[in-house]
């Protein structure tokens, strides 16, 4: 039974709180850079005394100033405070400046993280609904660095905190009213600025969906696809209509928000100006009573405005928290989700080798599978046996499930119920390479990276030399694409993918195929299965291709999963799906005597071939 994800839940369960998150936060900082944890720390030392000494200067001059102190004195005390702030304050822009630098390569770690992680990962886990939220949210804060990023700024909350505590005791031993007068006027500038997010956050999903359609709109315009579509159905100005709707939508959205915060602002300024007037005159009034000192009145002056700017940071980044503390859980989660292959060896690489020298058997014994959010099973209660070397074809209409069982047997899918045995060893036998070094695949739907052509027709950076160089023409020459390689720019060093090298080129889907067909001769597995092999080729190249990988495989277990029949007469033994079950088995001539669903399919198909022939003979004929 597949339970991935009671697996993957039970191993972060319980581990998300404020503490765990914080404790997950420094650990990934550690690993990114472990003296950026030693800056978030220290940072508070020279932060706080700084902050107090810059306060406390001005005082402490009025202070010499009045007690009739030598201008020696002064100079000498102005000097030695002035080095002490000094020194102060470059430690803390340094240790700043240490944490922005550094936070900016943030995107490329989490993003190197997240994918070294995900290439672990196995393909099934992400089929599931519940990781598949992880997965896309942890990517998301990996490529944005928000969560992260502001975590930055939230771990200096430590400073902020200690500087509050010095100056608020400070302010407290002179007057605990004035002390209150300024926490009540953050307070009130920090829910302001609260209700202003709210209004923000309230419409961050409908402008996220907007921008959604714009940027698919974009998209659309530029995909050479849908391009042909767009200029010959002559659907430009619908498409310009719908983006300025967006755009519109949007703009809509942004302005009521702008001005939330602009009245937040207001506010703000008319609270933060009331605050400074009561505290100014209140400090004024204890002066004039001969109750504060004129030293005292300094510091404290300057000490108001100093606490007003901490606290509101400290209560700004408890704001910011909510944003570190759900890309942290959701990395944790993400983190969390381990592949499900064995790690340490149970079949010696002796037996793997003995494998592969006498052939792999493939059985499957009452299979059953069934799509996470489906009610209908794919695969249900199959049963079948490839023998070492055979050669075997699994036809059936699209949606009969042939590429589902393919992933099942590659082990990209795992089973809900019954066992895919190779060799009569379960997967849970094998490690993940000692699997994948049995089996090689080519799908239906495969696609080149953009890297060059060598290393995606060998899946290795080094230059092709000697027996591996004989191998890879060898394989080239089998499918059919020596031509193609021969007379790309570059031969194997051309480079694929236009959306990353400008010098890269495309070829045609025929073409394509031709040469993921020499990767999957040039992989030489024990098993190899062709998945709708020849869907971009013509009936003359399908043949020359199968002839061909018939002599290239030798001895090796086959299998071709196709809905066109032609891969059946180079078979052993054919067997036909629908519904997710084997309903037919035997030979070609045995299933066509039989007169049954593999007779009627093969008759449909032969007729169809007949009359294009017949059509293509009179064309000719009538040119002629």
């Amino acid at each position: 039974m597949n339970d991935t994800y009671g697996i993957y839940a039970e191993k972060w369960k319980g581990k998300e709180g404020p503490f765990a998150i914080l404790r997950f936060f420094l650990s990934e900082m550690r690993r990114f850079d472990p003296f950026l944890v030693v800056c978030f720390f220290a940072l508070p030392v020279p932060g706080t005394l700084g902050a107090y000494l810059a306060s406390r200067l001005p005082a402490w001059i009025v202070d010499t100033l009045a007690g009739a102190g030598s201008m020696k004195e002064l100079f000498l005390g102005i000097l030695l405070r002035g080095l002490v702030l000094l020194v102060c304050e470059v430690c803390a822009d340094l240790m700043r400046d240490y944490i922005g630098e550094d936070r900016d390569f943030l995107r490329d770690y989490l993003t190197g993280r997240f994918i070294a992680h995900a290439a672990r990962m196995d393909a099934s886990q992400i089929d599931r609904e519940e990781i598949r939220e992880a997965y896309a949210s942890s990517y998301a804060s990996a490529q944005n660095s928000r969560g992260f990023y502001e975590g930055t700024g939230v771990m200096r909350i430590f400073t902020d905190l200690l500087v509050c505590l010095v100056f608020s005791v400070a302010i407290g031993r002179v007057s605990l009213l004035l002390l209150a007068i300024i926490v009540v006027s953050v307070g009130v500038n920090i829910g302001l600025l609260k209700a202003a997010r709210g209004v923000h956050r309230k419409y961050h999903g409908t402008i996220s969906a907007y921008a959604k359609g714009c940027a698919y709109l974009t998209d659309l315009t530029m995909d050479p696809v849908a391009g042909k579509d767009i200029r010959i159905y002559r659907m430009a100005d619908l498409i310009l209509k719908r983006f300025d709707e967006n755009l519109k939508a949007m703009e809509a959205c942004y302005s009521r928000i702008h001005w939330w915060y602009f009245g937040r602002n207001m506010t703000s300024a008319v609270f933060t100006l009331a605050r400074d007037a009561v505290a100014y005159l209140y400090l004024i009034s204890l002066l004039g009573k001969g109750s504060l000192s004129p030293a005292t009145f300094v510091f404290l002056f300057s000490g108001i405005s100093t606490l007003s700017f901490h606290l509101e940071y400290v209560l700004r980044r408890a704001m910011d928290w909510n944003t570190l503390e759900g890309s942290a859980a959701y990395f944790q989660r993400f983190l969390a989700v381990e592949s499900t292959w064995r790690r340490e060896e149970k079949l010696t690489e002796e037996e793997i080798a003995e494998m592969i020298q006498k052939g792999v058997s493939l059985t499957l014994r009452y299979v059953t599978f069934t799509y996470p959010g489906s009610e209908e099973s794919v695969i249900s209660h199959l049963t079948m046996t490839v023998s070492a070397g055979e050669k075997l074809a699994l036809i059936g209409l699209n949606g009969t499930g042939k590429t589902t069982l393919v992933k099942l047997i590659c082990a990209l899918l795992i089973p809900d119920s019954g066992e895919i045995l190779l060799c009569g060893h379960p997967r849970e036998d094998f490690t993940r390479e000692q699997y994948r070094r049995l089996l090689c695949v080519m799908f239906q739907d495969s696609d080149f990276l953009p890297v060059t052509l060598d290393e995606n027709l060998t899946g290795q950076a080094e230059a092709m030399e000697g027996e591996n160089a004989e191998a890879l023409t060898r394989a080239l020459s089998l499918a059919g694409a020596l031509e193609v390689y021969e007379r790309l720019p570059q031969k194997g060093k051309t480079r694929l993918g236009r959306g990353v090298y400008p010098d890269s080129v495309e070829v045609s889907g025929g073409e394509k195929q031709k040469l993921l067909f020499a990767r999957t001769l040039y992989r030489n597995a024990p098993v190899t299965i062709l998945d709708e092999p020849t869907s971009a080729l013509d009936p003359l190249a399908e043949y020359a291709m199968y002839t061909n990988f018939r002599e290239a495989v030798g001895g090796k277990t086959v299998i071709f999963i196709s809905h066109r029949l032609a891969s059946t007469r180079f078979c052993d033994r054919i067997l036909l799906m629908e519904k997710g079950s084997i309903v037919e088995e035997g030979t070609h001539e045995t299933l066509l005597e039989s007169g049954g669903r593999y007779a009627e399919l093969y008759e449909m198909q032969s007729r169809y071939y007949r009359e294009r022939a017949e059509a293509e003979r009179k064309r000719s004929y009538m040119e002629g």
